[in-house]
């Protein structure tokens, strides 16, 4: 089982709010007594003063957490259990974000994986509204020296001219490349970048998905109008998708595929990729080092 970890950040402000991770606190006793349950500021700011901030971090089953709850409870912010982020519209929600990290042999293990992205960022990139990726701008730091990265607005991946000659020579099955489009020139010398596809999609996922209103979504198409699309996973990160086996059973043959399901915010929108352990097996044989990977759970 993975180690499971709760985090919750309070910032004592001139305001009363949630946003993103972040929980904005106008009363110093309450801030004070979420750090009387034996947590340190990670600031340095003085007591009395704006901007102290507490970044909690605790194990699954510490009863603390109940505890911090029922403070915020009493100063009038509800938890919002659906998302590692409140919903759009209701800034006195809070979330909790609650972490899996899995070992290596958890890893290593799993029938199927998400490449859920990297920690290495490759260049600012976006998605249009089929979820094809192209290029803002190159990092022009890079060099070429760098094989693999993300985007910094979401989890979609891409990859040198380099990795994809690798790949493409292990002959991964159902694996399709797509060169990236680009919106501003690249300066002399940048080679290609290249997006991972498939031709094979993913039956429906079991784990649901809400919009930035708590509403959930049955659509298997892109975000529409204002809201974006998330998993539904009580606030993991990162969430589990969940397939029945028997769906998976009658794919043809692959070593990746894309899910039938979109994700993300309306400006950019993605598929997930899953992969078999023969794709990690290559991508770590080529010195892929910075991909993150999930396991996904067959029922």
């Amino acid at each position: 089982m993975p180690q499971i970890t709760a985090r919750i950040v309070a910032v004592f402000s001139d305001q009363r709010r949630a946003s993103g991770k972040y929980i904005y606190i106008d009363s110093e006793p309450t801030f004070d007594a979420i750090e009387s349950l034996g947590f340190e500021e990670t600031s340095k700011t003085p007591k009395g003063e704006l901007n102290r901030y507490l970044d909690v971090v605790l194990g699954e089953s510490d009863p603390r957490i109940s505890d911090v709850q029922k403070i915020l409870a009493d100063y009038g912010m509800a938890h919002y259990p659906h998302g590692s982020e409140r919903r759009a519209f209701n800034d006195r929600e809070y979330a909790i974000r609650r972490e899996r990290v899995y070992s290596r042999g958890e890893i290593c293990q799993a029938e199927l994986l998400r490449l859920a992205g990297s920690s290495r960022k490759f260049a600012d990139f976006m998605t249009d509204s089929s979820g094809e990726v192209y290029v803002v701008e190159v990092n022009q730091h890079l060099k070429n020296k760098i094989d693999f990265g993300c985007s910094y607005y979401h989890v979609s991946v891409l990859m040198s001219e380099k990795l994809k000659t690798a790949l493409k020579a292990a002959k991964l099955a159902a694996v399709k490349f797509k060169e990236a489009s680009y919106e501003k020139p690249r300066r002399p010398g940048f080679k290609s970048l290249w997006q991972f596809g498939s031709t094979v999609r993913m039956p429906a996922c079991k784990t649901q998905r809400q919009d930035t209103h708590g509403g959930f979504v049955n659509e298997d198409g892109p975000p529409a109008g204002k809201l974006g699309y998330y998993w539904d996973d009580a606030g993991f990160q990162p969430a589990e998708l969940v397939y029945s086996r028997a769906d998976v059973e009658q794919l043809p043959h692959f070593d990746i595929a894309m899910t039938q399901e979109f994700v993300g915010e309306p400006f950019a929108p993605y598929r997930e990729i899953i992969v078999t352990q023969r794709f990690r097996e290559a991508m770590e044989k080529h010195g892929v080092k910075t991909a993150l990977w999930a396991p996904v759970r067959l029922v």
